[in-house]
């Protein structure tokens, strides 16, 4: 096997070589002190592997940035041969700042804890941690075969593509995607940080016992929630300041017979432009040697950041005919660092073990016919993050992921791949913002007039997010809107946590083409967190649409779902952007750039017709129609009250 990014010899293992190339990647430590590193002989008398040392501290860096640069630097002070004297009495020893860290080396142990006991002073103006959620190696497949022609018509203006170029493209689907999800979570925890009233969680520090602290020195502080921790799930850190920047590391391998590391996995998307454009197809195809090498680059960020999921893409025809490394050996590199495998597949011949290998690690596999296939796969939440597709459980612990995998691939049993949309199984997917999974009491949708009438409303709790509610829907009621219609879910214990609601597009005289979506109702659900007005409510399209801006599990890309969200912003002004959205799409996105299928806003750009024929179409299939009315009657809630 091949690896790009060489690094020097002297450290311990490839590990450790992984490990400092994520932490460069990641900037864990300046450039000085990777230098050391690199400098550094491991294994000597009284210094013993810096690398080692260094990752036992990596939970003092968010607490306290300073004790964490003082703590390494005496680390590393200890791992490079003193060369002389004045070396050490300039302060100066490859880049290290001796003078601070011969400070600390004979007690390391009372600085972690001052620096832990300083956190609360310094919280206020240290920076914002960034929070690694998952890390992901996609391997793609460049062996002979992904030269088959692709995504083949009879239409000579556009050359057909091969399976490598659309392979290609896939890649650059799940990036923007991944990144899209990316800044939505930051926005969302932002959003989470500013509403919150709560305290900081206990934070829970453990000093090592020693004075002094060798190269294989115990964790010395660690930051964890004072909540229990769910058995069978990995505990999670909660840093002293809250994230602003959510991501997921992202690496890449290709492959033929041979496996080749273009990157690690790395916050820097802008890195793979270059490398996938010049992938070219040669050789055989060893997919269990490239899944074997992704956990490799994956184990060092496991051991880095211990909550963030690990996973392993694969894009491949399915063809695996090299013999180094088999798919039971694939499997039990998977379980020894917890990941989970996905497949997808741009061929009709899949290599059956390849197969069970995913089905093993709980994973998924799709067959692809073409690039639609993969952005309809990629548009879903739970294709992006594995999180998302747990309903935001928490993810296993180690141990309870390796007991699920079966000891012999012989016993997995074969599932056919999916095709399409990925949708959360319900199971999973819990009961969203509102939880009305967990409440067992009873919840009465009824048309808000109604329940205004018989002071439902104005019995809501005295809670400040029903008192904000209620003063709300007492506006709504008011103004008796004609094309959003609300339905309350009043509870048993006199609160709203959501709204199914009904908007019946009108068409819009503005627009050269009639909307495809008139004469047609489409069901929403709105969710109202505790938060609220604080934090946004959440909002699902229940009936299936046509629409660029609507995933097929009926997420909605709205900013003000998201980055504009304020407390001044109202559901009735949400809501009547959603409705714009629907009716009359240019009113509210003129470019088409809130894209969520971004094929479909690409066809509504170069083929209008033909997207408001399909459109129209599925909204016959899907929506319900309008109630008929008659000359001069205006469509209420109570005519819409079957549909519940």
């Amino acid at each position: 096997m091949k690896i790009s990014n060489q690094l020097p010899s002297t450290l311990a293992s490839p590990t450790d070589a992984e490990v400092v190339a994520v932490w460069a990647a990641e900037a864990v430590l300046p450039p000085n002190q990777l230098a050391a590193v690199l400098a550094s002989t491991v294994n000597t008398g009284g210094g013993g592997n810096a690398v080692a040392s260094i990752k036992l501290l990596l939970p003092l860096k968010a607490a306290n940035p300073v004790a964490f640069q003082a703590a390494v630097d005496a680390i590393l002070l200890n791992a490079l041969p003193t060369t002389s004297a004045t070396a050490t009495a300039t302060g100066t020893q490859e880049g290290i700042n001796t003078e601070a860290a011969a400070a600390a080396v004979p007690t390391l142990a009372t600085a972690v804890t001052a620096a832990t006991a300083a956190t609360a002073a310094t919280a206020a103006t240290a920076p914002s941690p960034q929070l690694v959620k998952e890390a992901i190696v996609l391997c793609i497949d460049v062996s002979g075969s992904m030269q088959t022609p692709y995504e083949c018509d009879d239409d000579a203006r556009t050359p057909d593509r091969t399976r490598l170029e659309s392979v290609k493209q896939m890649f650059y689907g799940f990036r923007d995607q991944t990144t899209r999800y990316c800044e939505d979570e930051t926005a969302t925890a932002a959003t989470t940080a500013a509403s919150a009233t709560s305290t900081t969680p206990t934070i829970t520090t453990t000093a090592a016992t020693a004075t002094t602290i060798p190269s294989t020195a115990a964790t010395t502080a660690t930051a964890t929630d004072s909540r229990a921790v769910a058995p069978g799930h990995a505990p999670t850190s909660v840093p002293t300041t809250v994230p602003t920047t959510v991501t997921h590391l992202l690496g890449l391998v290709s492959y033929d017979s041979e496996v080749v590391v273009h990157t690690m996995p790395t916050a820097d998307y802008d890195v793979f432009e270059d490398v996938i454009d010049d992938m070219r197809t040669k050789g055989m195809t060893a997919i269990y040697a490239a899944i074997a090498r992704a956990c490799k680059m994956l184990a060092p960020v496991g051991q880095a950041h211990p909550a963030a999921d690990l996973r392993v893409i694969c894009l491949t025809d399915g063809q695996n005919n090299c013999n180094d490394v088999d798919a039971a050996a694939a499997v039990a590199e998977l379980a020894k660092i917890g990941a989970v495998c996905d497949c997808l597949l741009v061929g009709d011949r899949t290599d059956t073990d390849l197969r069970k290998l995913v089905t093993a690690t709980h994973g998924e596999c799709f067959t692809l016919e073409g690039l639609a296939d993969a952005y309809e796969v990629f548009e879903s939440k739970a294709f992006v993050s594995l999180a998302e597709r747990r309903g935001g459980a928490p993810k296993p612990s180690l141990k309870t992921f390796q007991s699920r995998i079966p000891k012999s691939l012989g016993a997995v049993k074969l599932q056919a791949p999916k095709k399409g949309a990925f949708h959360i199984p319900a199971a999973a997917a819990g009961g969203g913002v509102g939880g009305t999974s967990s409440y067992a009491g009873k919840t009465r949708f009824a048309p808000l007039s109604d329940l205004v009438a018989d002071s439902s409303i104005g019995k809501l709790d005295s809670s400040a997010s029903n008192r904000r509610l209620r003063k709300e829907l007492l506006a709504i009621a008011a103004q008796q809107q004609q094309q959003v219609f609300y339905f309350p879910g009043i509870r048993d214990d006199n609160t709203v946590k959501e709204i199914k609601v009904f908007i019946a597009p009108e068409a819009d005289a503005t627009l050269a083409t009639a909307s495809p979506y008139s004469g047609a109702v489409f069901e929403a659900l709105l969710s109202i967190p505790d938060s609220y007005p604080f934090a946004p409510p959440s909002l699902k399209l229940v009936t299936p649409i046509y629409h660029y801006a609507v995933s097929t599990a009926g997420e909605i890309c709205l900013e003000l779902l998201k980055r504009d969200w304020s407390p001044a912003k109202t559901i009735s002004e949400l809501l009547g952007l959603v409705h714009d959205l629907i009716a009359n799409p240019k009113k509210v996105d003129p470019t088409s750039d809130l894209a969520v299928r971004s094929w479909l806003s690409e066809q509504l750009r170069v083929s209008p017709a033909d997207y408001y024929a399909e459109a129209k179409k599925q909204a016959e299939l899907h929506a319900k129609p309008t109630p008929k009315l008659a000359a001069g009657q205006a469509l209420s809630a109570g005519m819409l009250e079957a549909f519940l």
